[in-house]
């Protein structure tokens, strides 16, 4: 028995009972277009600020400059929050939950050039105050974090 001719381009013309080559690549297309419309959708680019513990203090200067950097930029602040000083990670982050779980959009980058590198392998972890001017435009290693302090003058351990 002869198979008709396709009729159009999308029919699933059957040869032997195989789908069409066309087809199944535009389905695989398809999928993999949709996985990649789905990966991408979700982004919030404002900061969620996550209920810290009864017991933790929250910094509400840090939960104010998260939630409008722009009113900030410029501005030297004096921030208390856990700070990381790990390869790819030197940031000061609102909460112990919040390093713990690399929450970068509840934490600033912290350009830590005027400080030994004693002292903030010293600090590493640890709650602590530091005064810095704060730049919104510059989001720190792979544009993750809520801006950056610049201008470290001190890094107190609590």
């Amino acid at each position: 028995m002869n198979n008709p001719p396709c009729k159009s381009a999308y029919a699933a013309c059957r040869d032997n009972n195989k789908i069409n080559p066309i087809m199944r690549g535009l389905s695989k297309l398809g999928v993999f277009l949709l996985i990649m419309v789905l990966g991408c959708t979700g982004r919030n680019d404002k900061p969620e600020i996550v209920k810290s513990p009864p017991d933790e203090k929250v910094d509400e200067q840090f939960k104010s400059v998260l939630l409008s950097p722009e009113k900030f930029d410029g501005v030297e602040l004096e921030l208390t929050g856990i700070f990381r000083y790990e390869s790819e990670n030197v940031a000061i982050y609102l909460t112990n939950k919040d390093s713990d779980s690399l929450i970068s959009s509840n934490a600033f980058w912290v350009n830590s050039d005027s400080l030994s590198d004693a002292k903030l392998r010293l600090a590493n972890r640890k709650k602590v105050h530091l005064k810095g001017r704060f730049d919104k435009d510059h989001t720190g290693h792979l544009n993750s974090y809520s801006g950056t302090i610049n201008e470290v003058k001190d890094l107190d351990i609590q």
